[in-house]
């Protein structure tokens, strides 16, 4: 039995259709017999492509339920058949007519699967690009710190999805088929599996990271330092092993010569792990929440306002927005006389990202969306076309998206939702404390913070109150802040070299009365910034 934990050589997963057969045959054609990785072909149409495989002289293995992963082996997927694995062994069940057993899109289930089980060790390969299919699977490879591959396709050709996962800095290799095999195998020689965590543990880098902290603030204008170390070695790492570089110092130089990799670093930094209605039972508390709001809200209506800091491509905003637009449906019906109330919402969706905030405001996702998001929810909501599914224009219109850095810039402001979800685990201790900081100041007095299921308010408790645990969700309480918080958020606020204060302004520190430091808070806030809406 072979043990995900033991696995040292890299899953290669090709996906490929029957219009693909001559690529795949001259990528399979051109793999070392002895090149130390596991190939795992997964084919939309097996039989169109059997007179090509047959051609090879490597050896196929056509999968069987059970079997376990080894390197220097090609594996096939048997036609009709939906893939998993579950350490080092696969797992096989029949696909029915409507796709995989979850919705999932065929390549993006065969990809999500084997980046679900050989993480970091995951090289995904996609030769198809006429369609969205793939683009999610890929996604999930990207996000274990795995490898992505595209055969490059002739531009008019190239479905949009696909073009993102370029334009994004998602694809790591883009070359013609015949050329893939060298790339890859030249990458993953230098790529070394866990050099993340070797670095981790040697910890003996301090002046390349301070270097290259400094030239990140420098090229992007954004501060990296307050990410934990492990999030910062694991992208690193991947980054070191594309360049090719063989040490920190090495990639340090590589750096400060290429304006392109320092790109690449600043995208590989942003984590944009998200989906459409992530935890269903975490949407239903909210949609409670909101009905509840409503049957108390007074004669004239009601106007909420969200936040949904650090939304990636969107997809948690505009569930934000199909919930309460649920729940309002639901009200109504229940209470018709309040149809002549005036209910709203208004959500402002914000991310360091720029491209991400791009493609949140088009609202265009790919098919693989269904997994998450019901028939019901994509009839009402959405709009099918050519690149995928689109929110519809009346949904797009309630939420106002923005770049926003988190800890450098300042906080929304009469909050009554605000979701930060996964985040917060790829920081450090310390800044954990400002944001909920700032958050309790963002929010209204009984206003709903959601955090991610790995995360918690931690020692917070005197600012948060735990509503539906297990889950993250929590209500502000109404307190005054402490001193110590609003020094922590006047340290992080005031610290910034391009923020001047006003020369009018004095701070008030020598005040001890606790009562003053919500005010002092307000005014520090006030001070180097405008508010954010």
């Amino acid at each position: 039995m072979t043990n995900t934990k033991h696995v040292s050589f890299p899953v290669l997963g090709v996906g490929a259709t029957a219009s693909d057969s001559e690529s795949l045959y001259q990528f399979l054609r051109l793999l070392p017999k002895t090149s130390g990785i596991a190939v795992v072909v997964f084919l939309k149409h097996a039989q169109a492509s059997d007179n090509y495989l047959k051609k090879l002289k490597h050896r196929l293995i056509e999968i069987i339920d059970g079997m376990s992963i080894l390197p220097n082996q090609i594996f096939i997927t048997p036609a009709g058949y939906e893939l998993s694995m579950t350490d080092g062994i696969f797992r096989l069940q029949a696909r029915t007519s409507d796709g995989t057993k979850e919705n999932q899109l065929p390549f993006d289930a065969f990809f999500s699967a084997l980046a679900k089980d050989m993480q970091d060790r995951t090289v995904g390969v996609l030769l198809s690009g006429d369609s969205a299919d793939g683009a999610a699977g890929l996604k999930s490879v990207h996000e274990r710190a795995g490898l992505v591959a595209l055969q490059e396709q002739p531009s008019a050709s190239m479905h949009e999805t696909l073009r993102h996962i370029i334009d994004s800095g998602l694809a790591d290799i883009v070359e013609e088929a015949k050329k893939l095999p060298s790339k890859i195998l030249a990458t993953l020689k230098k790529f070394q599996l866990h050099y993340g965590s070797y670095l981790e543990k040697s910890d003996n880098n301090h002046e390349e990271i301070s270097r290259i902290f400094k030239l990140l603030l420098e090229k992007t204008g954004q501060d990296f330092s307050s990410y934990k170390k492990s999030t910062f070695y694991r992208r690193i790492s991947r980054r070191i092993g594309l360049c090719h570089a063989t040490s920190m110092a090495e990639y340090l130089q590589i750096l400060e010569n290429s304006p392109s990799e320092t790109k690449a670093l600043f995208n590989e930094m942003l984590i944009g792990v998200t989906r459409f209605f992530r935890e269903p039972e975490v949407w239903e508390i909210l949609s409670q929440n909101i009905k509840n709001r409503l049957l108390s809200a007074p004669p004239t209506g009601l106007s909420l306002r969200a936040w949904c800091a650090a939304c990636s491509t969107g997809e948690e905003a505009y569930t934000i927005a199909i919930i309460f637009r649920e729940a309002l449906h639901a009200h109504l019906a229940e209470h018709p006389s309040d149809t002549e109330k005036q209910f709203s919402l208004q959500i402002f969706a914000t991310d360091l990202n720029s491209a991400f905030i791009e493609r949140a405001r088009k609202g265009v996702y790919p098919s693989g969306i269904t997994l998450d998001v019901s028939e019901k929810r994509l009839s009402e909501f959405f709009t099918l076309n050519d690149q995928g599914y689109q929110i519809n224009k009346d949904i797009r219109e309630t939420i106002v998206f923005a770049p926003h850095n988190l800890i450098n810039d300042p906080p929304f402001s009469k909050i009554d939702i605000l979701s930060c979800r996964n985040l917060l685990i790829y920081l450090s201790p310390e800044i954990h404390e400002v944001l909920l900081s700032r958050f309790h100041h963002s929010l209204n007095t009984n206003g709903t913070l959601i955090l991610g299921s790995s995360e918690s308010i931690g020692k917070a408790t005197d600012l948060f109150e735990a509503t539906s645990a297990p889950l993250q969700i929590y209500l502000r309480r109404k307190i005054t802040l402490h001193k110590k918080q609003v020094e922590l958020l006047s340290t992080i606020s005031l610290n910034l070299s391009n923020q001047t204060p006003r020369p009018e302004f004095k701070l008030p520190m020598k005040s001890k009365k606790t009562s003053d430091y919500q005010t002092l808070l307000d005014q520090l806030l006030a001070q180097y910034f405008a508010r954010a809406a």
